[in-house]
Formats: structure tokens, C-alpha cells, sequence
């Protein structure tokens, strides 16, 4: 039967007689409206109908939201009447498109209700019999946008106008950007002149690898990096410059930003400055040896004894990779470390025989003798504290005032480790020399007790190794 399975495929059903499928149809698209009507409310652009003569006749929840109008008061409301008069008759001539258009819309403070001092696009699609118009607010949108271009301004005239050069390269090292103290560092006009232009043509080729061996870790680790190193222009001018580099991202790509400053007059006036330190460092030690000399004169074991003393510090030293400045300091110290002892009378140094122990006490004295003498000698290094603390000893059992442990200089420490091996392993006046054997002996037993463990261990190494030739001439 033809009329039943159109009734079938139409999901029509006969009850009583009745045919019900255009019934059941009209419940499903009244349903599916209601759908549609709850999906309009909850969209976040406004949306609205206007019949052919521009009358309101439905509005969604945003675009009452907007006008903070209700419903009864939109419908039937010319759509123009939302505007501001200098603004209608753009709005008028939207609404006769008969085609789908879009229309950017800003409206100034005086206008009412819903643009009163919005930015808007409108959105025009034309059906058989009504329009429908879709509101998207982008107001702050565009606040951030012209936000973004103020900063984006800002920032461009801040590094413009920097004391350093700053400078954009890609991951094949081309500039990208540079500003105008880069362009004046380089040694160009202008900063487009450096733009396109590979780094490889401004950096010293003796530092080529340190910057390019950076630049590889700092886009390994995402870090950043501050070197120093030369850069020379097209003139073939060389510059020092410090440079502070790291990755970011430009225009959308990967890409390493570095900032320069030139260090050049620095680092001559450096070199001058190291240049007047070794002077004066010269001048000091010929001071010290003068001092020494002095000594000698009353005392000359002791001179001697300094002398070797010093050897050995400088052999352990050396060993223990001291700066150069320090280490300077310390071989200083180690020349003068007894010049206390000229306070003591030559019949006691030069006595034969065993010593008494007010005469052992009067020795014990030099220390705090020596320092008196070179404290007012103003050293770029605590001399004075070093000759005043080389007898102390790590349990506080030395003197002159029984220090311990760290509380004594590192300097103090070698110096005694020294003093105790050559003294031992050499002939004094008041008693024949024990021999190196049973000086190294004591250092072995009193290492981390009364001397510094470290200093001890590489002084007993340089004995072994017979590194430090003084070891086999004792």
C-alpha cells in the first residue's frame, strides 16, 4: 500500500483512525526550534532579527546584555535607533545589502546604549523576508592590540636610545635587527646597514670560537651567557666588548638576542692597573729581600733557613694551584716569617747546646715581634697576620695566641708545615739535624691534629715524588 509506507518512512502511525505523523513532525520541529532558541542565549556574540523595514523582532541574551535592555523593550525598536545620529545612515545603507557583509563599527561616548563607546562588528546576512544581524564586541581586543603596539613602540624606543649596542641574529647568524649603538659600535651609518648581514663579518676571528661554542650551549639550555671578546669593524678597528646573549623569539621565529658594551677603555686602563701592580708588587718583594738581607746580617742561619722555607711553600703551592695573587702574597710572608727573631739577641740564636726555657720563651717572641714590624707596611696581603699566626696549630696548641683550626690563615697553615720539615731537617746551633726522614715523620703522625691535612698530604707527596729537588738536597 503506497499511503502506508509513506506513512512508515515518514514515522506516521494511525491510531484510532487518525493519521498522527504531520502532528509527531510538528512536536519535533518545535522541539528542534527550542534547541535553537537555547543555543542563540548562550552564544557570546549578540544576535538579533530585523524585519525589511529594520524593526527588532528577536534579540539573544547578549545583545540585552549590551544594551541593558529587556526584551519587551528591543522588540519592535528600530535597529538604527542603537546608533548615534552621525552614525544611522552607515547603518542604513548596511541594512540594504542584500548580501552577506561585515561592518566595522565604532562608535563614539555619546552614542546610546549598546555602542556607547564600543567597538563592534557587524555582521549582515540577508534571509528571504528578515535579516539577521551578528554583534561581536571587540573592544578588548583592540584595546590590547593598541596596548601591545604602544609597548611594542615603547620598547623600540628604549633599546633605539640604549648605551648598548643590541643586536637580533637568526639560527644562521644573519642580523635580524640592530639599534643605533650597535650601528655605532660596528662602525656603521645606520642600523639597516647592519641588518642582513652575518656576525661572522664583525667578530674577531680569534674569538670566533668561544662566541660560536656560546652560542651553541645557550640554545642547548635555553641559558644565557656574558663573555668577553673582541669584534673589529670594516675600517679594521678592534674593540673589546662585553656581550650578554640569550634566546627569544622575533617575528615569530627562533631566533638570540645580544646586547655589547664596549669595554675597550677598560680594559686599557686594567692593563695599566696590572701593569702598576707588578711595579709595586716588584717593589714590595725588593722591600721584603731588603728586610731579609738586613736580618741576615745579624742572623745568617735564619736568612737561610727563609730562604728554604719559602721553597718549600712555593713547591706546595703550586701544587694546590693558588691564584697568582694570593700565591705572591704567601712566597712574601715566607721570606719574612722569623724577621721577629731580630729582637732576639745573637748569643741566644747562635748559642750552642741546649737552651733554656726562658731563652726558648724569649725565641717563642718573634712571632709576635715580626708582626709588630710589618703591620704598619701597607701590603696588598695580610703579611702580618700570616708571620704573627705560622706557629699556631690546628688543636690550638700553638702560640702566640693558640688559634684553631680555620681560625688560622690558609697561608699560616703552609708556612708551618714548611717551617717544621726544614727545621728538623736541618742543623740548628743548639742541636744536630734529625734528618728529613724523621721530618716527614712528624707531618705524617700530626696530619688533621696539629697541621692542615691537605697542606700536609701534598707536602709528603712531594717528598715521595721527589718533586721539589730541596727534599734531596736535606
Amino acid at each position: 500500500n503506497p499511503e502506508e509506507n509513506r506513512r512508515k518512512c515518514l514515522g506516521g502511525e494511525i491510531l484510532g483512525g487518525e493519521d498522527i505523523w504531520p502532528r509527531k513532525i510538528t512536536q519535533e520541529l518545535l522541539s528542534a526550534k527550542q534547541h535553537f532558541q537555547i543555543i542563540l542565549e548562550r552564544m557570546k556574540e549578540g544576535i538579533l532579527e530585523i524585519e525589511a523595514d529594520g524593526r527588532i523582532i528577536s534579540v539573544n541574551s547578549r545583545v540585552r546584555l549590551l544594551t541593558g535592555l529587556s526584551e519587551i523593550d528591543l522588540l519592535g525598536t528600530r535597529f538604527t535607533s542603537l546608533f548615534a545620529e552621525e552614525h544611522q545612515s552607515r547603518i542604513v545603507d548596511l541594512l540594504k545589502q542584500n548580501q552577506q557583509t561585515k561592518e566595522i563599527v565604532e562608535i563614539d561616548e555619546d552614542a546610546p546604549a549598546l555602542f556607547c563607546g564600543r567597538l563592534v562588528v557587524l555582521n549582515l546576512i540577508p534571509l528571504k523576508d528578515h535579516k539577521v544581524i551578528i554583534i561581536n564586541d571587540i573592544t578588548e581586543r583592540k584595546r590590547k592590540e593598541l596596548e601591545l603596539r604602544e609597548s611594542q613602540g615603547l620598547i623600540g624606543s628604549l633599546v633605539d636610545n640604549m648605551l648598548d649596542a643590541a643586536v637580533i641574529i637568526d639560527q644562521g647568524g644573519k642580523t635580524l635587527f640592530a639599534n643605533n649603538a650597535a650601528a655605532k659600535l660596528i662602525g656603521m651609518t645606520s642600523p639597516q646597514d647592519v641588518v642582513g648581514r652575518s656576525v661572522s663579518d664583525f667578530i674577531h676571528p680569534d674569538y670566533m670560537k668561544l662566541v660560536i661554542r656560546n652560542y651553541l650551549m645557550v640554545k642547548r639550555r635555553q641559558a644565557r651567557f656574558m663573555n668577553e671578546y673582541k669584534i673589529i669593524t670594516p675600517n679594521g678597528e678592534e674593540k673589546d666588548v662585553e656581550g650578554l646573549g640569550t634566546n627569544i623569539m622575533f617575528k615569530g621565529m627562533s631566533a638570540h638576542i645580544v646586547t655589547l658594551r664596549d669595554i675597550t677603555e677598560r680594559k686599557e686602563a686594567e692593563k695599566k692597573i696590572r701593569k702598576g701592580i707588578v711595579r709595586l708588587s716588584k717593589n714590595l718583594e725588593e722591600a721584603v729581600i731588603s728586610l731579609a738581607s738586613a736580618f741576615e746580617m745579624k742572623d745568617p742561619y735564619t736568612a737561610g733557613h727563609q730562604r728554604r722555607v719559602t721553597e718549600i711553600v712555593s713547591a706546595i703551592a703550586l701544587e694546590m694551584e693558588m691564584d697568582q695573587d694570593r700565591f705572591q702574597g704567601l712566597r712574601l710572608a715566607s721570606l719574612v716569617h722569623d724577621i721577629g727573631k731580630i729582637n732576639v739577641p745573637t748569643e741566644i740564636l747562635s748559642k750552642p747546646g741546649a737552651l733554656s726555657d726562658p731563652e726558648f720563651d724569649l725565641i717563642r717572641t718573634h712571632s709576635e715581634a715580626g708582626y709588630n714590624i710589618l703591620k704598619n707596611i701597607n701590603f696588598p696581603w695580610p703579611i702580618s697576620k700570616i708571620v704573627l699566626q705560622h706557629h699556631e696549630r690546628l688543636d690550638g696548641s700553638g702560640y702566640p695566641t693558640g688559634l684553631s683550626g680555620t681560625e688560622i690563615l690558609l697561608e699560616a697553615r703552609i708556612i708551618a708545615v714548611a717551617d717544621v720539615v726544614e727545621a728538623m731537617a736541618t742543623h740548628r746551633p743548639y742541636r744536630a739535624s734529625l734528618g728529613i726522614e724523621r721530618a716527614l715523620e712528624e707531618i705524617e703522625g700530626n696530619r688533621g691534629l696539629l697541621y692542615d691535612k691537605d697542606v700536609a698530604d701534598i707536602c709528603l707527596n712531594l717528598s715521595k715524588l721527589m718533586l721539589a729537588p730541596l727534599f734531596i738536597a736535606m
